[in-house]
């Protein structure tokens, strides 16, 4: 995000609310000049997050207490532990589903929500509740972005995109209202996510906000975990490496599309994040599409990232983790976490 506009929103604790938050600083919002209906705004969606994070400590004292605790959205499905050690999640319509520790804590995005019960480790019941104030949080961060640089940018271009997206946030439709683009970038960042904790993948993920996605091109940041390239390397010896996501598939479009990161690499980042290289990773549309309708038809736990060809998956997997993996540890991963099936899976031609 951009440097100062909210320091500590990825400074929210982890696992405990012990430390004391520090205030964001926006005080640059009224010494920009502008309208003081924006300012109010702005103001406005900061006492919404301060709110959210007090509900995220009522919370945390309930799952303390041994409480069930459930999320926003309006769709909850009962989340309880079965025989074996393996949590259940059962719909109101009946339905009963196996569902994993990732896909709890990725499902929100799609509208999905989780009435976590006191039988369910307390460990995954708090993950859950900051995971899902993180998403809300996050949302109202990137109004904030969106109102402030749709006004105030002096780069005309991305003046316009922040605007066109506040256009979109504004008809307050849910996610699958927008652009496939936008529907394939959170499939694939639930997939990434749903493969470092059900996985244990050796990477780190970060969303990147709006600021980061416009004026940077970043849609998330990934990086190695420090404990996985041994004990001699330090955290910031780990390549922290940008990832840009697109459906284009025209070999032209794509070339423009590299031609764009390429300049923003070397005009040099503007935001927080010390990225030195940008990934350009495309899938074709129609794999999303296809995902989405068969999601669709029942709303299963998992999102229709879990509806994606196999092939589409793995030919993300090896394009998300080549900065990262030696190829012998890709197709190591690929047989962990998509099986024999995985590793004969059709390759996909992803330029035309």
């Amino acid at each position: 995000m951009k440097p100062s506009f909210e320091a500590n929103l990825r400074a929210m604790p982890e696992m405990s609310i012990n430390r004391e938050e520090r205030e964001p600083d926006i005080g640059s919002v009224h010494n920009k000049g502008l309208p003081e209906s924006i300012s109010r705004e702005v103001i406005d969606l900061q006492e919404d997050k301060k709110m959210l994070v007090a509900e995220l400590r009522e919370k945390l004292r309930q799952i303390d207490a041994g409480e069930s605790v459930e999320s926003q959205n309006k769709k909850n499905l009962k989340v309880s532990l079965g025989e074996d050690g393996v949590m259940i999640a059962e719909s109101s319509e009946g339905g009963r589903y196996e569902v994993t520790e990732g896909q709890l804590l990725t499902d929100g995005v799609w509208g999905l929500g989780y009435e976590l019960g006191p039988d369910v480790k307390r460990n995954v019941r708090k993950a859950y509740v900051l995971g899902e104030t993180r998403r809300i949080v996050g949302q109202a961060l990137d109004r904030q972005i969106a109102v402030i640089e749709s006004e105030s940018n002096e780069d005309e271009k991305e003046r316009k995109s922040y605007q066109a997206v506040l256009e979109r946030m504004n008809e307050k439709k849910d996610i699958f209202s927008w652009d496939d683009g936008h529907i394939a970038e959170q499939m694939v960042h639930s997939l990434v996510k749903k493969w470092i904790i059900d996985h244990n993948l050796p990477l780190e993920i970060i969303a990147a906000d709006l600021y980061e996605d416009v004026t940077n091109k970043l849609d998330f940041v990934i990086k190695r975990k420090k404990e996985s390239v041994g004990m001699a390397v330090e955290a910031e010896d780990s390549p922290q490496v940008g990832i840009q996501f697109t459906l284009m598939h025209r070999q032209d479009a794509v070339e423009g599309k590299q031609k764009t990161i390429d300049l923003v690499l070397e005009r040099g980042m503007k935001g927080e994040f010390a990225v030195k290289d940008i990934f350009l990773v495309n899938m074709h549309p129609s794999y999303v599409k296809r995902a989405v309708n068969a999601w669709k038809k029942k709303k299963a736990p998992g999102g229709p990232d879990e509806k994606l060809e196999l092939g589409a998956k793995t030919d993300l997997f090896e394009k998300i983790c080549a900065p990262f993996l030696l190829p012998a540890e890709i197709e190591e991963w690929k047989m962990k976490i998509f099986g024999q099936k995985g590793m004969t899976a059709k390759r996909l031609k992803t330029h035309v």
